[in-house]
């Protein structure tokens, strides 16, 4: 329910109460935690997220309701917005185990709203809400309008809970709550009615703020300090009086409250408001006060900001101490067990099933500066924990923010002995120096796409495909031709940017189910996706490792990939997503420091400059911290050479200023770059956006943070916008008389330049400029290509015009200065096409239409159809393995071209050595790289001149689109005249070692020249 707007000054409107100090369990210091050997308790019993002893609720029904364990009944949700704005909306629901699917509401409730039954029998939902109900209330068919992530525990709603045609039926009530926030309750009496707005302990410490929908007659308020919940339920109810704060009656009619805390309020305390209205004042309602508001002073900053680097798990064989940072949590206790597998992923067939819940519970010690810690005595390897915090009257389980391993599905952390999981010769790994970005060629890759499919491997059919393991198999095949890991070695790049590897959040279980006469009802594989949906920032994936269930096994693997890359002399790129979470509700950002990781509106919506609906707020400490010792965890421990920032624009400068300096004091070599710009704004205190990180992040001695050159990219192959594959922009390569802005905004990826910015005053230098043509989040090279050139009918087949366009533009490219990028599979053609008989096919077709807005200038969806049973995709983050997979007969078929990718990268290697390539800004601009003079408005054709110190001269050509015969590039009088070699020719035709250069040149179509001066010093 939206906040009432009051036409009264609010001073006049807030009554003032006095009131008695809470407890408070905040400390000046940091102490160390104390060692003990007992723990608390133990027990067998299975848990839940909501696993705890509870006095109260905020549901006054009285309903004894029903079990809910082993749920197999149905759920119906109910869902009532504001002012009616129920109708037209959607639900979106989700799991742990199952990825997310979008429903309409089936049904209307008189006096309530809509609903929509789900029945938790059948195959869809099978063992799927276990404990929680996953939803979102969204628009239809597009993520706008979307509400806040709600986690509904099974346990609470029970007590509306009822036995109905031999079925159990749960009821959650949905309302439209603060902000984007729903509100669930187990009944209509409850749901319905006046109740508190919102609730919040004010940003000057002093007292806590209560609004409701209408005049409040009564207000009682309880500070739940540690010393509550410390107590047993019934000390709890027998001593619930001594943290009665007030209870005040109204004899105005006031909507709006402030009451003052003596000694000021407490974060770490819970404060429960329990309000009675003068429509109706004998039913109560609850809600607890918010400490978000504290976030930002000077004062939580103060005193609530941990400046060491030791948070999660610190092991050795004699004793390991768990610290964890949980400014608002009373209590926090550590459950640790046996087994990494929760009972509720666990067949009741597994020998192990009553014990997979098994675990000793230890209390952990308040240490000051928002810290909890606890050191246990003894040998913990191989050990698993989750935490439990304990605030609002519920507990929180919760695996460990920053936890380094876990079991399976990244659901428990896992107490390891890292000296254990390194590859024979892993601390031997090193490479050749680096000696500037400029001379990285980087790969972008995924893991699963790269072996997945069948014409990866003929050979040997044991190594699980789409693993860490088989992304680095030697000896693969298909028809002759090398795939995978030695193709990879065979191009000749020197960096593989792999796309995120952290833990997601995703099903990573294969497994069946099947009904109580043992027939098999579904099989389920783990669930495709790119990476971009973060759970475990400090655990590698496990779907990509040979047993997901094995801690160890994921790390050794990954290790092992990364340890075989280096000795093929490729360094590892990790793709990083640090600017969003997959779900804000279950994450455990939320669960460790409710809304102080993401970024919210005054009045309570997350902001959205992401594009998923949540935005993690880098400028707050914490959060910075977080992100800097991520970094320097993946850096220090796996050995990654570079780290790629998604949507870098919407983090801090300031953040990934501290991300540069703290890697290089690790490794200078290790290289930083990511995207400057956003998924729809940034509310940042200073955006890493392109402009940004050109002015405020170059070289303080301790290297610069590079930007994509989004630029050229558009210069070169056009921009494209969401599902329109035609540029909107123009582009190089599509026109037969293209533009001089086209032309020089490519052409400048030559010497490392982006122009747009260049053109706004400020200096780009190459070794800041990642140059590249396409990526994973676009359509392929190709497909755009083909599709452009040959048109939507013509797109579903290969063209000779699109393969050479996309060889010559890369080639140019790979030709000039700055950090070059290429999109992985361009070098075999790469297509991405759904066809009808894909079990995915209609859900994709349904992701297409027009903007919601109305307007015509996009259209959303995830591709373009070509004809009625084909769809060239262009965002294919979910759409599976027959989209995604590379196709290495595709290299068998176009195996010349694939030497073409290679032979470019080899001469760009040649060219770095030689002292052609990798310059710097300042030897830029004093003409070791600079365009030719005779670029021109209309002329399909651009080159460039590189020198080195010894008076070398190299020209670099490319030329674009042509209808019949070649294209005449003039040249000018910077160019040398007389004998050159030919360096590297992407033409098939192009025949000969050597050219002699006049005045002008003739180029084929799409056809990437470089040649050499043979006739000494200039």
């Amino acid at each position: 329910m939206k906040k009432r707007i009051i036409g009264i000054a609010a001073s006049a409107l807030a009554l003032l109460v006095g009131c008695a100090p809470a407890s408070s369990s905040s400390e000046s210091s940091t102490k160390e935690p104390t060692s003990t050997s007992t723990p608390d308790e133990s027990s067998s019993e299975p848990i839940s997220s909501s696993d705890t002893p509870i006095s109260t609720s905020s549901s006054s029904s009285t309903n004894a309701g029903i079990s809910v364990d082993d749920w197999d009944g149905i759920i119906r949700v109910y869902y009532r917005g504001t002012d009616g704005s129920e109708a037209g909306k959607n639900i979106y629901v989700w799991s742990e185990s199952m990825a997310g699917l979008e429903y309409e509401f089936t049904g209307t409730e008189d006096g309530y709203g809509v609903y929509r039954d789900f029945d938790c029998s059948d195959p869809t939902f099978a063992g799927k809400f276990t404990e929680n109900f996953y939803f979102i209330i969204k628009n239809p068919g597009t993520w706008s309008g979307q509400s806040s992530d709600t986690v509904v525990p099974l346990a609470k709603m029970a007590a509306g809970g009822e036995i109905k045609d031999g079925r159990r039926w749960l009821y959650i009530y949905a309302v439209d709550g603060e902000g984007s926030d729903i509100d669930t309750f187990p009944t209509k009496l409850d749901a319905l009615g006046d109740n508190i707005t919102t609730t919040y302990l004010t940003s000057d410490w002093s007292s806590i703020h209560v609004e409701g929908s209408a005049a409040i007659d009564r207000l009682v308020i309880y500070g739940l300090s540690t010393e509550y919940y410390e107590l047993s339920i019934p000390e709890q109810n027998a001593q619930l009086q001594n943290f009665l704060i007030c209870d005040n009656k109204y004899e105005e009619d006031l909507i709006s409250v402030d009451v003052p805390v003596d000694g000021g309020v407490d974060p770490q305390t819970t404060y429960r408001v329990t309000a009675y209205f003068k429509s109706n004042p004998s039913r109560a309602k609850t809600k607890y006060a918010t400490p978000y508001r504290l976030y930002d002073t000077d004062k939580f900053a103060s005193d609530y900001t941990y400046a060491g680097h030791d948070l999660g798990v610190t092991y050795t064989k004699q004793a390991t101490t768990f610290k964890v940072w949980a400014p608002t949590s009373a209590r926090v206790r550590v459950y640790v067990y046996d087994y990494g597998t929760p009972q509720s992923l666990a067949s009741k067939d597994d020998p192990n099933y009553g014990q997979l819940d098994y675990r000793l519970v230890y209390t952990l010690d308040y240490l000051g500066d928002g810290v909890y810690g606890k050191t246990i005595e003894g040998d913990l390897e191989g050990k698993f924990y989750q935490f439990n915090l304990y605030y609002d009257e519920t507990s929180h389980l919760s695996i460990d923010p920053y936890a380094k391993a876990s079991g399976i599905n990244g659901i428990r952390g896992a107490i390891i002995d890292f000296d254990k999981t390194d590859p024979e010769g892993w601390d031997d790994v090193s490479f050749d120096p680096l000696m500037s970005p400029n001379d990285l060629t980087v790969y972008e890759v995924h893991v699963r796409d790269f072996t997945i499919d069948e014409t990866w491997n003929t050979r040997n059919k044991d190594v699980k495909r789409g693993t860490y393991r088989a992304f680095v198999e030697p000896g693969t095949t298909y028809n002759g031709v090398t795939t995978g890991f030695d193709s990879l070695k065979e191009l000749g790049v020197n960096a593989a940017q792999i796309l995120p590897i952290f833990d997601q959040d995703n099903e990573e279980r294969t497994y069946d189910t099947f009904d109580s006469d043992g027939n098999l009802i579904s099989h389920y594989e783990p669930t495709y996706n790119w990476g971009y949906n973060p759970e475990n920032y400090n655990v590698p994936e496990g779907m990509y490792s040979s047993d997901p269930y094995d801690p160890y096994c994921r790390i050794r693997e990954l290790k092992y990939m990364i340890q075989q890359l280096a000795d093929a002399g490729i360094r590892t790129i990790m793709d990083v997503v640090y600017n969003h979470v997959s779900s804000v509700a279950s994450h455990p950002f939320t669960i460790f420091a409710p809304r102080y990781y993401f970024r919210y509106t005054e009045d309570g919506y997350l902001i959205d400059d992401t594009g998923v609906n949540n935005t993690v707020n880098s400028d707050r400490p914490m959060a910075s911290a977080f992100i800097v010792d991520s970094i320097d965890w993946w850096a220090s421990e796996y050995k990654m050479k570079g780290f790629r920032f998604d949507l870098m624009g919407v983090i801090d400068t300031a953040t990934m200023r501290k991300v540069k300096d703290s890697l290089y004091d690790i490794d200078p070599e290790i290289v930083v770059y990511g995207e400057g710009w956003t998924g729809g704004g940034s509310h940042a205190s200073s955006p890493s956006d392109i402009a940004n990180v050109y002015a405020k992040l170059r070289d303080n001695g301790k290297g610069s943070v590079g930007v994509f050159n989004d630029c050229g990219r558009d210069g070169m192959k056009g921009n494209t916008t969401w599902a329109n594959v035609t540029p909107t922009t123009g582009n190089f390569l599509d026109s037969l008389a293209p533009s001089s802005n086209s032309i020089y905004n490519a052409a400048t990826m030559y010497i490392g330049e982006n122009r747009d910015r260049k053109n706004s005053g400020l200096a780009t230098p190459p070794e800041m400029t990642v140059n590249y043509i396409s990526c994973h989040d676009n359509y392929t090279l190709y497909d755009q290509l083909n599709y452009q050139l040959n048109g939507p009918s013509s797109a579903g087949a290969d063209h000779l015009n699109a393969i050479e366009a996309t060889v010559a533009s890369t080639a140019m490219l790979l030709s000039g200065e700055g950090i070059a990028f290429i999109h992985g599979g361009e070098e075999i053609f790469r297509t991405k096409l759904m066809k009808r008989g894909d079990p995915l096919f209609d859900q994709f077709v349904d992701t297409y239409g027009a903007a919601s807005d109305g307007t015509s200038s996009w259209i959303a969806g995830d591709g373009v159809e070509i004809d009625d049973d084909t769809w060239l995709v262009r965002n294919s983050y979910m759409w599976g393995d027959a989209v995604n997979s590379y196709k290495w007969d595709r290299k068998y078929q176009y195996k010349q071209y694939f030497d073409k990718y290679a032979e470019a990268i080899h001469a760009r290697n040649e060219l770095i050595e030689e002292g052609y390539l990798g310059h710097s800004e300042s030897e830029v601009n004093s003409g070791a790289a600079s365009l030719l003079s005779t670029i021109r408005d209309g002329l399909p054709a651009m080159g460039a001149k590189f020198l080195n110190e010894d008076g070398g001269q190299v020209i670099s050509l490319l030329s674009g689109r042509v209808i019949g015969g070649n294209i005449t590039m003039p040249l000018g009088q910077e160019v040398a005249k007389g004998s050159y070699e030919i360096v590297y020719s992407s033409s098939l035709n192009r025949l000969g070692q050597t050219i002699d250069l006049g005045d002008a040149i003739e180029l084929s179509r799409f056809e990437a020249l470089i040649l050499r001066y043979q006739g000494g010093s200039l």
